[in-house]
């Protein structure tokens, strides 16, 4: 998302994440089903050079949030490679 703070791409995030929780997805026949996501986040800091880095990052915020429960939005700090914030178990 360019031209936005981490914390505005968590919310933006955050959001979708919710909206789909929320909506029920039709087979036919009266069946429905629900979706869940879980999202990694990191932000592009121009200091660090290696695309391959921030990718590894995310990825490995996504798999934090898969672990911690799935749908939620994790995120990790380049600055605090070990640093992983991940949003307590979601309402929705």
């Amino acid at each position: 998302m360019p031209n936005t703070s981490i914390d505005n791409a968590e919310e933006v995030l955050e959001r979708i994440r919710v909206r789909l929780a929320q909506s029920a997805v039709s087979i036919g026949e009266g069946k429905q089903f629900r979706v869940t996501a879980s999202f990694g986040l990191v932000a592009f800091e121009p200091k660090y050079q290696y695309l391959d880095e921030l990718i590894k990052l995310a990825d490995r915020a996504l798999y934090f949030a898969k672990a911690g429960g799935r749908n939620r939005v994790c995120r990790a700090s380049l600055a605090q490679r070990s640093n992983l914030r991940c949003d307590p178990t979601p309402s929705a």
